[in-house]
């Protein structure tokens, strides 16, 4: 129920509503009432393994990208309702610290972790393709195939 709390007053407010009209301000001001409920909710979601339909319908609302005024020039955006967030960031977390506790991450793992970046990725793997350019080590390159435009750079350099 603490988890539920704390997530609903974590979000970011928005003005938007969702297809139930409903906003994080609103829920922000609900909370105390509404996490015991939500947890609920929730949990009974991770038992049976089934979410709620009503949960699934988003709002599309046209956004318009600039130019001429032109149907080709708006994109949709999908408004997901606010109680989905919750119950997102309720099952990310969830899972995240499953991972984490139980050391399921790969050590090269650097996307949606805390204290691991994209650019530690690229620096690590840089440092790889460099030290096997300096030694001429054909096969590690050779494993490289997919990073194959990133070799060219750095060799071009």
């Amino acid at each position: 129920m603490e988890e539920t709390y704390e997530i609903i007053n974590q979000m970011k407010l928005s003005s938007s509503f969702d297809i139930y009209n409903i906003n994080t301000k609103i829920l922000k001001l609900a909370a105390f009432d509404i996490c015991e409920a939500l947890t609920y909710l929730f949990n009974k979601c991770i038992d049976t393994g089934i979410y709620p339909k009503v949960l699934k319908i988003v709002k599309i609302v046209p956004v318009f990208k600039g130019g001429e005024t032109s149907y080709k020039n708006y994109r949709p955006i999908s408004i997901v309702p606010t109680i989905s967030k919750i119950f997102e960031t309720f099952i990310f977390r969830q899972i995240y610290n499953f991972f984490e506790d139980n050391n399921l991450f790969k050590n090269n793992q650097y996307g949606f972790r805390k204290k691991h970046c994209a650019i530690d990725a690229v620096q690590k793997m840089t440092s790889y393709c460099i030290e096997n350019i300096e030694m001429e080590n054909l096969f590690a390159l050779e494993h490289l195939i997919i990073q194959k435009h990133l070799i060219q750079l750095i060799i071009k350099f």
